[in-house]
């Protein structure tokens, strides 16, 4: 039987949590072992987590910290802390698994999603870690994003490719979005991520709220102007403009991936051409 683990990060995620767990508790082919770490939620997202658990459920409660607002919160302090709780997570893996999967609380799957998933691995060794379409509920068919990135809240790893990403101990630390710089650092060692549109799941909070920090992280990430700009009209966002403008003002500093990431962006555009 084909042994997949799921690591959830958690905080303050009672509104999401029932439909998160309930999805994942009827998935055809059944975790078998669900680990939740809860970043010290102040609210009843470890009751909510308490309602749906079995014995395949283990939780992780990391201790109560003073939460900084969203709007001096470090762009990338974020992305480092989630990585930071996932890790917590990974510890306590059972050593006797296929696949890993990083799943985030605001995120609902549909009932054969890892069956499907699963699927896409046999016979390709190269995958490394795959996902599947993230949709909107409020604007269901329409897949979010332009990149064609595995993201980061539904993504399944092989054995082999998580062990090697992560250390096999602790999830890959990363300034700025964990998912991109993962997909980067994974065809750097010769896999190949895919994302697969005809595997679905949904988006419980509204993407438009942080469509600031997506235009953020773009410049950060060292996307080419002309393909940031493509995104942005894409998604009708001011927020996005004004965020990669203020990162490109402030002069912060690009991550080394730069030249990996503007590599794959024209690879991108010479296929839809």
């Amino acid at each position: 039987m084909v042994k997949i683990q799921v690591i959830i990060p958690v905080q303050n995620e009672e509104k999401n949590l029932p439909l998160c767990l309930a999805a994942l508790n009827k998935q055809t082919v059944k975790p078998s072992k669900v680990i939740i770490v809860d970043d010290g939620s102040a609210d009843h997202s470890l009751d909510v987590i308490r309602n749906y658990a079995d014995a395949s459920y283990c939780i992780v409660k990391l201790p109560q910290k003073p939460q900084k607002s969203a709007k001096v919160m470090d762009s990338q302090e974020t992305s480092v802390h989630y990585c930071h709780v996932a890790s917590e997570g990974s510890k306590k893996l059972d050593s006797d698994f296929d696949y890993v999967a990083i799943l985030d609380a605001d995120t609902v799957l549909e009932q054969d999603y890892y069956e499907k998933l699963i699927g896409k691995f046999e016979g390709q060794p190269s995958l490394g870690f795959a996902g599947g379409a993230l949709l909107n509920t409020t604007e269901v068919g329409e897949t979010l994003g332009l990149l064609p990135f595995v993201l980061g809240c539904n993504r399944v790893y092989s054995r082999d490719c998580w062990l090697r990403l992560n250390d096999g101990s602790s999830v890959l630390k990363v300034k700025g979005r964990y998912d991109t710089v993962h997909d980067m650092e994974a065809r750097s060692m010769g896999y190949s991520p895919v994302r697969f549109d005809d595997v679905k799941s949904y988006a419980l909070r509204d993407p438009a709220k942080s469509t600031f920090w997506d235009g953020y992280y773009s410049w950060l990430l060292g996307y080419h102007h002309w393909y940031f700009l493509m995104r942005a009209v894409r998604r009708r966002s001011p927020k996005m403009v004004a965020g990669y403008v203020k990162a490109w003002i402030c002069n912060v500093e690009q991550y080394e991936i730069k030249p990996l990431i503007r590599q794959f962006q024209l690879e991108r555009i010479k296929r839809l051409l």
